[in-house]
């Protein structure tokens, strides 16, 4: 066995870290110990930052206009995702959490893994850290929230239904079209937010979709800077209908006040219509098995825009007609997609005896005696 020593400057001297069988596993030990202890000696210049001093410099440096993170709704993302890590760490030093801590909770809360591998990464970058604990631990930024299960259009009505009932005569309407149109056009909300009354076409049923509007109420473009022409029918076509009726306002989906709705403000009326749908699931819905896995984990006003790109897709549209509609890559649509598994045995059964009917042709009959005279 080879023992191995490591120098550590924490303490100025070498320190005995353990023994290893053979050299090269002792050349490993000693390199993984050299970053370790170089991460947790204390800083001889710059701040030594805490996790909730980090993550504050990090929000505020990293994300905004000149940066790679301009858009604010990725700001608001990244605000959330990170906000469990600091209330259980927010006290230590940032060099201070171990790998180990950062594994248990990637396991605990993957969909927050990848916005702290990001986080912990620009620290790295810019010579704060030695390494990220994080490294690796960030699931495929492709795949999104692929993972869930989409809202019905049964469940849309209810929603509805719930949003009148909650928010009663003085805006209970107004959020109840915001809610149909979210599900039955799949904009996204900054894109609803920014909709003006120009934009829309009711006699030919197509809205323009190149704005979005931020939490300052300021427009501009959208988040793909992609124009796209949506088309708008059934039940969107009748709330985007009494919408427009409602006022002569520029935009089209207003606050209580009169003002044009903005982004953060959704969330004050969603919440109450969300916590009454809760109340109307049985145990075993996917929403309250999924809230019982995580309790952070709430139905978000995104997941309209879910079930958009799920209905579609059970109507037979591609990928590519899909995108197109919502305003992303092909790759980036699939994550909008969730089959819905209690219909998928009925469209398999579906096309297998399309299938078989094919067979049964003039030529598909022949086929089939030729068959069975070679089995006999």
């Amino acid at each position: 066995m080879l023992p191995v020593w490591v120098y550590n400057p924490a303490l100025g001297r070498k320190v005995y870290v353990g023994q290893r069988p053979t050299m090269r596993e002792a050349t490993v030990l000693e390199a993984e110990k050299v970053v370790e202890f170089a991460q947790l000696a204390p800083r001889k210049h710059g701040q030594d930052w805490t996790v909730a001093g980090w993550r504050e410099h990090w929000l505020r440096e990293f994300h905004g206009e000149n940066t790679k993170r301009p858009e604010p709704t990725t700001y608001r993302h990244n605000e959330q995702a990170t906000r469990a890590f600091v209330k259980t760490h927010g006290g230590r030093k940032l060099r201070a959490i171990s790998r180990a801590e950062a594994e248990a909770h990637a396991r605990y809360r993957p969909h927050e893994a990848r916005i702290l591998a990001a986080m912990f990464a620009d620290a790295v970058r810019i010579g704060h850290l030695v390494t990220s604990v994080f490294a690796g631990l960030g699931a495929d930024p492709s795949a999104g929230r692929d993972d869930i299960e989409a809202l019905t259009a049964e469940e849309i009505a209810t929603l509805e239904r719930l949003a009148l009932r909650e928010h009663g005569r003085n805006y209970g309407r107004a959020f109840a079209d915001f809610i149909v149109c979210a599900a039955w056009i799949g904009w996204r909300p900054g894109e609803a937010c920014g909709l003006e009354r120009t934009e829309v076409d009711l006699r030919s049923g197509l809205v323009k979709v190149h704005w979005q509007r931020r939490n300052d109420g300021t427009r501009a473009r959208t988040k793909t800077k992609r124009n796209r022409t949506v088309v708008v029918a059934g039940p969107a076509e009748e709330a985007l209908a009494r919408r427009m009726r409602a006022s002569k306002e520029k935009a089209v989906f207003l606050s209580p006040t009169g003002k044009p709705t903005r982004p953060n403000s959704i969330r004050y009326f969603w919440v109450p219509v969300r916590a009454a749908f809760l109340a109307t699931l049985s145990e075993d819905h996917w929403l309250p098995r999924r809230l019982r896995q995580d309790p952070d984990d709430h139905l978000d006003p995104y997941e309209l825009r879910h079930f958009c790109g799920s209905h579609l897709a059970d109507q037979g549209l591609t990928p590519f007609d899909i995108s197109a509609h919502l305003g992303n890559s092909e790759k980036v649509c699939r994550v909008y997609i969730h089959g819905y598994k209690d219909r998928q045995r009925d469209r398999i059964r579906a096309a297998l005896g399309n299938n078989i009917r094919d067979l049964c042709s003039d030529d598909g009959q022949r086929f089939g005696q030729r068959g069975a005279a070679d089995v006999s």
